[in-house]
């Protein structure tokens, strides 16, 4: 059965495992999957119909690897990745003329082009082109980590080339920003030069900016930013709010199902709703949340709310700087409702355990952690504090079992699925924590 991705049909891209299975299947594995995690950490609850996402044109971002060469640079997969050897990659549409292919075959440092993956979405895909002509036209050496004569290990190849990789995001109204990763400064003065010509092929690019990592790591991005054009990050208007996504952002991939999780979030903690899941709950209990791990904002914007005070504690200060954004718009519009709600609406750059144990705990907290999930301190706390509701938001069922295991003065009350990674073994989980 073809899978609607080439990709995954040659093998030569094995980011999206259950792709070949029919969509309602892939969903309804990895939801009985999270399920039973979550069951056998916490006991019985009420587990809600999980929510869907189209299958492509839906990811948000993409983080590509250079590769190939200056004439030829390919976008995607690393060398690594690559199913045959260079010789056969040769052969392949990346490589536009003979000669080219010659030079491919001097060089294993091709890796798999994606420019044509689906998931991606349309103003995404539509970008390549022009992105792969600037490299070109501004002379950007790919890295380079296969080792030549007299070198024998990554550490001494890793000398060769200055862009690592390119990432792209896109809006929901088609804007661009594109990030550069580069070993050092060392090609900013041409990237500078030539940047009004991609602005002209690109008109909807709106922020440019090039990331700095020097060090050969897993992690594919350092923590050094220079915004190179006058807007600084991209405007996610959502329903109800506006997010503000930078340079080192971290926001969910799929767009569509993030504003169906932030929405769920709302509805779960309008006052009628929680008190016929949680009788114990009062009309008057939700007047203080904390939003943990807080990212640009999305959580604590969709839970603002008048006579609420919200405060949204991230320990990235470029994260916190763009909430603070996401709150001077919801301030600026019209309804007096949206007005009162971010006058209630706080964002803090601190360590979220540093935070949470220096203060006395609210009636709602949210925590939204990386894939590690709480750690061991954290939630430690949570399970000792006060809190009569926790909403726990992850995108790995395993660590929030692990977590819910050492939260047990918590019962999960009820939960549901949200896949934001269609064809990958990953989803989404959102679950309301009740103190027992």
């Amino acid at each position: 059965m073809l899978s609607g991705c080439h990709y995954h049909d040659d093998q030569s891209c094995p980011s999206c495992p259950l792709l070949s299975l029919p969509y309602a299947d892939q969903l309804s594995l990895k939801a009985e999957a999270a399920r039973r995690d979550i069951l056998a950490a916490s006991g019985d609850f009420v587990w809600l119909p999980p929510v869907a996402s189209p299958q492509f044109n839906i990811r948000n971002v993409t983080k590509m690897v250079v590769s190939g060469t200056v004439a030829n640079p390919i976008l995607g997969l690393p060398p690594s990745f690559a199913k045959s050897n260079h010789s056969a990659v040769a052969d392949s549409s990346a490589v536009a003329d003979s000669s080219a292919a010659i030079e491919m075959e001097l060089s294993p440092n091709f890796g798999v082009d994606l420019t044509d993956c689906p998931l991606y979405l349309p103003a995404i895909r539509a970008a390549f082109p022009a992105l792969k002509a600037f490299i070109t036209q501004a002379q950007l050496v790919p890295y380079d980590l296969t080792p030549r004569k007299g070198r024998t290990t990554p550490k001494a190849a890793a000398t060769r080339g200055e862009l690592k990789n390119v990432f792209i995001t896109a809006s929901p109204d088609d804007e661009l920003m594109i990030q550069f990763v580069l070993r050092s400064r060392a090609d900013e003065a041409r990237i500078r030069s030539r940047l009004p010509a991609l602005l002209s092929a690109l008109p909807n690019l709106r922020v440019v900016s090039l990331n700095i990592h020097p060090e050969h790591k897993a992690v594919v991005a350092g923590s050094q930013n220079i915004v190179l054009t006058a807007q600084a990050s991209l405007p996610f208007r959502l329903p109800g709010f506006t997010l503000f996504v930078g340079p080192g952002s971290f926001f969910q991939t799929n767009t569509v199902v993030a504003a169906a999780l932030y929405a769920e979030a709302k509805e779960w903690l309008q006052s009628q709703t929680l008190a016929n899941d949680y009788p114990a709950n009062t009309a008057g209990s939700l007047s203080t949340v904390w939003d943990l791990f807080s990212g640009i904002g999305g959580f604590a914007l969709a839970l603002a709310a008048p006579n609420r005070q919200v405060t949204g504690v991230e320990i990235a200060e470029p994260a916190i700087a763009n909430a603070l954004l996401a709150k001077a718009e919801l301030a600026t519009r019209p309804d007096v409702i949206s007005q009162q709600a971010a006058s209630g609406l706080d964002f803090v750059a601190d360590d979220a355990f540093q935070f949470a144990e220096t203060r006395n705990p609210p009636a709602v907290i949210v925590v939204n952690p990386p894939r590690r999930g709480l750690g061991s301190y954290l939630a430690t706390w949570l399970n000792q504090a006060n809190v009569p509701i926790i909403l726990y938001s992850s995108c790995n069922p395993t660590t929030l079992s692990k977590d819910l295991l050492a939260m047990q003065n918590y019962q999960v009350i009820k939960a549901r699925a949200f896949d934001m990674f269609p064809g990958s073994d990953h989803l989404e989980v959102l679950a309301l924590l009740a103190r027992k």
